[in-house]
């Protein structure tokens, strides 16, 4: 019952982290003090990493989301420097490693235009030109309208 009901109040965080815990506790039919308890416990044991807020990028200038995908060498003494330019880099939002589409990495960046988008590249190819291979982009203009924003709202109906 207690995981269920916690399960319950993170998805419920997901769809809404603004409300206060005594309207979710209205919603989840427990007290306020025990939504608060539970609120806590999910962010002490890393269920929950951070609040933020999700922005029409297109509204701060913003229009390009470039999906970059690549082959890196991961020897340590090339790779560190690597990690840390793209973990400092305001553009990118997310890197990581995995397996798909015959490349190891992929990072995601935002972008003003594709003049921007087209400096940084240069940018990163100069940097790390050497240690990276088969890069390829995929770019999507968030001006307009899409099919499906970027949202965690929908995770409470993944089967798991």
């Amino acid at each position: 019952m207690v995981k269920e009901t916690m399960y319950r109040l993170l998805f419920e965080l997901t769809k809404n982290s603004k409300r206060s815990d005594r309207e979710i506790s209205k919603t989840l039919h427990v007290s306020q003090p025990t939504i608060t308890r539970m609120r806590k416990q999910l962010e002490k044991t890393g269920f929950i990493q951070e609040y933020t807020v999700i922005p029409d990028l297109s509204k701060i200038n913003l229009e390009i989301v470039a999906l970059t995908f690549m082959n890196v060498r991961r020897e340590h003494e090339t790779y560190a420097p690597c990690l840390k330019w793209v973990e400092e880099n305001p553009n990118v939002l997310v890197a990581a490693g995995g397996d798909g589409l015959n490349r190891n990495c992929m990072m995601v960046s935002v972008h003003e235009n594709y003049t921007h988008f087209s400096e940084f590249m240069a940018e990163f190819r100069s940097k790390w030109g050497a240690h990276v291979s088969d890069i390829g982009s995929f770019l999507v203009s968030v001006k307009g309208t899409l099919p499906k924003r970027f949202s965690f709202k929908s995770l409470e109906r993944i089967k798991r």
